[in-house]
């Protein structure tokens, strides 16, 4: 990683769906939704040196293109990595005064990154009570079981924006990296598996698509292959070989600046 990167604390994309949606008759047959994401906050709740990142630029600018685009209008989701590998502000309380934040921002989802997992499953249940919206993580799966996932983590979620009139159903599959139990302290992950990214999307993927207009995959993994586990790239290429291609994806864990979408077949 480039120095420079280290200093970059928070990267917020901004990407524009119009969908076209079946709920009601009405003239109206498009919702244009705004999606803003997050990924690799690390718990960073202040501001650096610069006056750069912390969690007031960033509810700032949140708070900004809600208003520009109607609150109902905007889901907000979080790629991993939230709290842990964090200053002192977070670390030492265990995440709780992030997730706090980010409950009081009103995030709709985040998914699990590698650095959840830190100081165990115990206290990340504890977050996951703790927080006011869904954790994903349709991979990670009890050992000895096809698909059965702890208590505190849910494989997708449809979250809905649009007027009560014209409403879009945004389908989300999480998953986590499945390099996690590589990258994370030994034993924190005892007891689970971390399925194939590609797999675990395909099995929910009817599923999901069945109730939602869109089919969107927010995975703790970056765009490109890190040794044998796959980036968003090769899971958008077998997904699209299988014919069950996804609207769009958001990835995070590698730290990796995207100016602009990266398109694999019609999948951002």
């Amino acid at each position: 990683m480039k120095k420079k990167l280290l200093n970059i604390t928070i990267v917020v994309i901004l990407l524009t769906m119009i969908i076209p949606t079946s709920a009601f008759n009405w003239y109206w047959d498009e919702v244009r939704i705004t999606l803003l994401h997050t990924n690799d906050f690390h718990g960073r709740l202040e501001t650096d040196y610069k006056g750069r990142g912390g969690a007031a630029n960033l509810a700032g600018a949140i708070n900004y293109v809600k208003l520009i685009k109607g609150e109902q209008n905007v889901l907000l989701l979080d790629a991993g990595d939230e709290y842990f590998a964090a200053p002192a502000i977070s670390q030492l309380l265990m995440g709780e005064s992030t997730i706090d934040i980010f409950n009081e921002i009103g995030y709709d989802l985040a998914v699990f990154g590698n650095h959840e997992f830190d100081k165990g499953q115990e206290e990340l249940a504890e977050r996951v009570a703790q927080s006011e919206y869904p954790w994903l993580g349709a991979n990670v799966v009890l050992e000895g079981t096809d698909w059965d996932l702890p208590e505190w983590a849910e494989p997708y979620t449809i979250l809905t924006a649009g007027s009560f009139f014209n409403p879009v159903r945004v389908g989300v599959i999480g998953v986590a990296t499945d390099e996690t139990p590589q990258v994370t302290l030994l034993g924190t992950t005892e007891g689970l598996e971390f399925k194939d990214l590609t797999e675990t999307i395909l099995h929910y993927y009817d599923e999901v698509r069945a109730q939602a207009d869109a089919l969107i995959v927010v995975a703790h993994m970056g765009t490109d292959d890190s040794g044998p586990y796959k980036g968003l790239v090769t899971i958008a290429e077998e997904l699209i070989a299988a014919g069950k291609p996804v609207d769009l994806m958001i990835g995070g864990h590698q730290h990796q600046p995207l100016y602009e979408p990266l398109y694999v077949g019609d999948t951002a």
